[in-house]
């Protein structure tokens, strides 16, 4: 056996929350790596600590190392004797004709001052019941239930089409009875993953202790016999079904074939033991929702599926998480939520809240095109048509508003009849920007300017030549 090891501080969190779900210590030495000789000390060490899982928020790696070790007593012993590969031995027991006064024998002869053939014996046969290739396992009601996709896919034929489309297969099995649960789905992704158990869940009328998953994408984002990391989506629905998960050794599918034959159906057998085992089920159903990091642009928005949604605008260039869901897009900094928003999928582009904008802009994000037709509306017909048909020139209002503020702002105190006529003129030449307009409004001045001039004389002289002499 290899010798025992001490564990670290986030081994440590780990064994304490697989312990107060009720993991046995074998089963949580077999998921760290470690002898059962070290997870039974550790668990006295945190027992003699005081320590329960949840541990408070306050307490750190480097607390939970005194409180664990900076006490006296004798430190963990290891074997004096130098000891084999004792997983390469349990292999090349398997091969025909290899006994274990074989095994021994080159044992003895690389190591003279090894172990003697007895114990040699005990210890290869103990190896070998904790950590068998296919393992004998005892499966307590309502303990755990294991899930998978069946790695088969199954034709779904179109009626209107006739296309044919291929599904995937999920399939979940109860422990201790055996009661099944399948249904296709279109792919292994996330969100059909995160259905399936939520219908499953449904299904059973409860939830078992522990979900064992293979090392499918969806549900573990990395494999590790160590620590596993579980995606957080996948977690995040387990806490919500109080439901701890327990994945499969990697590349050991075995390790979730729950088998057993007793005579009765898996119905039957789950009706009497089962059911009243499984833990009740929430109020409502989980929401899947996908996480995503995304960074704030300089416009106070962030951009989740072609959308645009805003953030506080203190936050600009700062990295948020993002919950979105099939109805919200939520928005969280540190921890706290920061931003809600309906999910948008058509119509404008942008979801503002008006809370989040700086004080020089909300005035801007209360322009509106009806607002403008109305003001234009005040001065006369033809200024209301100029504006309508800027508005209307642009691909998006929005992107008019501007102009229609410079134009406005260029007709104040001029004469509204002047207004008009200009207006009028714009409409007729297609004049639909700021520079064009005011162009047309200075010529109109220019030209009323010199319509006044001709009614009077500068002076008179005896070389000016009036309008009759030419005639």
């Amino acid at each position: 056996m290899p010798a025992k090891r001490e564990l670290s501080m986030r081994q440590m969190r780990y064994l304490l929350r697989l312990r107060h779900d009720g993991a046995s210590a074998r089963e949580i030495g077999r998921l760290l790596g470690v002898a059962r000789s070290t997870i039974q000390d550790s668990l006295k060490r945190s027992a003699a600590a005081g320590l329960k899982w949840p541990l408070p928020d306050d307490v750190t790696d480097d607390a939970l190392e005194r409180q664990l070790f900076g006490r006296a007593g004798t430190a963990p012993g290891q074997r004096r004797r130098i000891e084999p590969d004792w997983a390469q031995l349990a292999r090349e027991l398997k091969r025909p004709g290899v006994t274990m006064m074989i095994l021994w024998e080159e044992y003895r002869e690389a190591h003279p001052g090894g172990y003697g053939y007895s114990r040699f014996c005990d210890l290869l046969r103990g190896f070998e019941r904790r950590l068998t290739p296919v393992m004998r396992q005892h499966h307590v009601a309502g303990d755990k239930a294991f899930v998978d996709y069946s790695g088969k896919r199954i034709g779904i034929v179109d009626p209107a089409t006739g296309e044919i489309r291929e599904a995937e297969i999920f399939v979940a099995v109860l422990g201790a009875s055996n009661l099944t649960y399948a249904e296709a789905t279109w792919t292994q992704q996330l969100p059909d993953w995160i259905g399936a158990h939520v219908r499953m869940f449904r299904f059973f009328g409860g939830s078992p202790r522990l979900l064992v998953p293979d090392n499918l994408k969806s549900g573990v984002h990395k494999t590790s016999f160590y620590d596993p990391e579980i995606n957080r989506t996948y977690g995040a629905m387990a806490t919500h079904y109080s439901v701890g998960i327990l994945p499969a050794r990697p590349a050991k599918p075995r390790d979730k074939r729950p088998m057993r034959k007793l005579g009765v159906s898996r119905r039957e057998l789950f009706e009497k033991i089962e059911r009243d085992a499984l833990n009740g089920l929430p109020a409502d159903d989980w929401e899947f929702a996908e996480w995503r990091r995304a960074r704030v642009n300089l416009d106070y928005h962030i951009e989740v599926h072609d959308f645009l949604y805003s953030v506080p605008h203190t936050l600009i260039r700062a990295e948020v998480d993002v919950r979105i869901t099939a109805r919200t897009v939520e928005i969280f900094h540190r921890g706290q939520r920061v931003g809600a928003h309906q999910r948008r999928y058509m119509g404008r582009k942008h979801g503002t809240d008006p809370d989040h904008m700086p004080s020089s802009h909300r005035r801007y994000a209360e322009w509106t095109p009806d607002r403008f037709r109305r003001w234009a509306g005040k001065i006369g017909p033809s200024t209301e048509g100029l504006i309508i048909a800027v508005l209307a020139s642009r691909p998006h209002p929005e992107q008019g508003f501007r102009t229609c503020l410079g134009i406005l702002r260029s007709y104040r105190g001029v004469d509204p009849a002047h207004v008009e006529a200009v207006s009028a003129r714009a409409l007729e030449l297609g004049a639909l920007n700021c520079k064009s307009v005011a162009s047309l409004l200075a010529q109109k001045r220019d030209r009323a300017a010199s319509k006044d001039g001709r009614q009077a004389t500068l002076f008179d002289h005896a070389n000016l030549r009036g309008p009759g002499y030419y005639h």
